[in-house]
């Protein structure tokens, strides 16, 4: 008896299991198609907060973190979302760069956020003309398991990032 209930209860639970693996596997949910994605967003100041942190040279070397808040805006000019941006600089060794863009519902966006990370050189793309291109590392919501590519680059007194996004 025992062995049957035990048998019954295994059968059951690998059932169940099959079951939840199906409705949340099949939920889906992301890109389809290939997406561009313009952004652009004000440089530290007025509207978009920024905190700056020095890494002091007790080991040689020096640096600093630069943690960012900046304003999202879609190519017509409304606010989309926030730019949450996290800058490594260490002396001789350029900077690391990893920015969550998370994106509401517009007539250019959907609701999720979007992962980007790379390398930013001196005097790149933040301080002059040069472009820099990032990996999308994923995203959640309507952007779940996207990846791609993302440019930076200054235009004025603006940044505006390109998002080219693959499913």
């Amino acid at each position: 008896m025992a062995r049957k209930l035990l048998i019954g209860g295994l059968a059951s639970a690998v059932l169940l299991a099959g079951t939840l693996v199906g409705v949340s596997f099949g939920g889906g949910g992301g890109i389809t198609q290939p997406e561009e994605i313009v952004l652009t967003h004000s440089v530290c100041g007025k509207d978009a907060r920024c905190q700056y942190f020095r890494l002091l040279p007790r080991s040689g070397g020096y640096g600093q973190l630069i943690q960012g808040r900046l304003p999202s805006r879609d190519i017509d000019g409304n606010v989309v979302g926030m730019s949450h941006a996290n800058v490594v600089t260490a002396q001789g060794t350029g900077s690391i760069a990893t920015v969550i863009e998370t994106l509401k519902d517009g007539p250019h966006t959907s609701r999720g956020s979007i992962t980007l990370t790379g390398f930013v050189q001196r005097d790149g793309c933040y301080f002059g003309d040069e472009v820099c291109t990032f990996a999308v590392t994923g995203g959640t919501g309507a952007y779940v398991n996207v990846r791609g590519h993302a440019t930076l680059e200054q235009v004025g007194k603006k940044i505006r990032t390109t998002l080219s996004l693959i499913p």
